[in-house]
C-alpha cells in the first residue's frame, strides 16, 4: 500500500486518536480481500452440479 501512496501508519494514527487502537497487521488483513483457493471454487461448482 505504501507504493500506492497509502501508508498504514498515518491511517492507524488517526484511528488511534479517535479511540480505536488497531494493529497494523490487523488493518492490512482487513483491507486485503480474502483469497479463495481454486480448489475451493472447483469443489463448490461440483457440489452445485451434484445438487442439481
Amino acid at each position: 500500500m505504501r507504493a500506492e501512496g497509502y501508508a498504514v501508519e498515518p491511517i492507524l494514527r488517526v484511528l488511534s486518536q479517535q479511540g480505536l487502537a488497531i494493529a497494523a497487521r490487523t488493518y492490512r488483513a482487513w483491507k486485503r480481500p480474502a483469497r479463495i483457493a481454486e480448489r475451493t471454487v472447483a469443489d463448490a461448482l461440483v457440489e452445485d452440479k451434484i445438487r442439481e
